[in-house]
């Protein structure tokens, strides 16, 4: 069997009002077979989602002096970060048949996402990138949570990486400082002293695996466990407090998702 890669970028941004962007670039190798894929998706209050998707060539985003840039012309979109912090990574799974390496490259980042024929979205954001040498349908993970909160107000942040299942692992990241241990749930996230709450959540999407590949699933069906196609992915916008020993509380925008695998 060939070789097995994956990358993956995701950037988010949230402006004031709840406006939400979220776009993906994602390339993948396999069995012979390389292509891209990267989409966009606009949520704002009172209009119906607005997405773009495409299979064709575009080069990853880049990132160099604290700033992430990405131009994907396919979707008529441009997409800047800045942030002003460091990275920070941890790698997920190490095994003899694969690795999976997680980076956090922005954490409340400035970013602006410009689609042609859209308004300009400004907020606060948060940009990630994974990359993988083992195929996710062999993770040993039943569901995994992951999110991220970022204050409004301040520089504090909280993201978190949470897999059960037959190898679990939870990971939190407080001001970028990583916590081995924690309580991870659907309505919020606690860990050495930090408490972060979830409210008032609104679900961006909620799918299976067959309706994310889109112009992707003639190519990928020959090659994925038919069961894995049924992958469920849920993922919401919600506000959130942060509490904290020895602090005032602070309230942010959250991302976060559920995933769950097939049995």
């Amino acid at each position: 069997m060939s070789a097995f890669s994956l990358t993956k970028w995701y950037v988010d941004c949230v402006d004031a009002a709840g406006n939400t962007a979220i776009a993906y670039w994602s390339a993948i190798a396999w069995r012979g077979v390389e292509f891209t894929w990267h989409s966009i998706s606009l949520h704002e209050t009172g209009a119906e989602p607005f997405t773009r998707s495409s299979a064709k060539s575009v080069p990853p985003p880049t990132s160099a002096d604290g700033t992430i840039t990405w131009d994907a012309d396919p979707l008529k979109c441009r997409l800047t970060c800045h942030s002003r912090d460091q990275a920070f990574s941890k790698r997920l799974l190490e095994r003899d048949e694969g690795v999976v390496d997680w980076r956090c490259e922005a954490v409340r980042g400035r970013v602006s996402v410009e689609c042609d024929g859209r308004r300009i979205l400004h907020g606060i954001g948060y940009a990630e990138c994974l990359t993988m040498t083992l195929p996710p349908w062999r993770l040993p993970i039943d569901t995994l949570r992951w999110g991220r909160w970022l204050s409004d107000s301040s520089d504090r942040s909280v993201v978190w990486i949470d897999w059960q299942g037959p190898h679990p692992l939870t990971a939190v990241f407080v001001d970028g400082h990583l916590h081995h241990t924690g309580i991870v749930s659907d309505e919020g996230v606690e860990t050495g002293g930090a408490v972060v709450t979830l409210a008032d959540r609104h679900t961006l999407y909620s799918r299976s695996l067959v309706d994310t590949l889109g112009v992707l699933r003639p190519v990928l069906d020959p090659l994925l466990p038919p069961a894995w196609l049924a992958l469920e992915d849920h993922k919401w916008r919600s506000r959130g407090t942060l509490s904290a020993e020895g602090r005032s509380n602070d309230t942010g925008w959250v991302i976060h998702e559920t995933l769950r695998w097939p049995s």
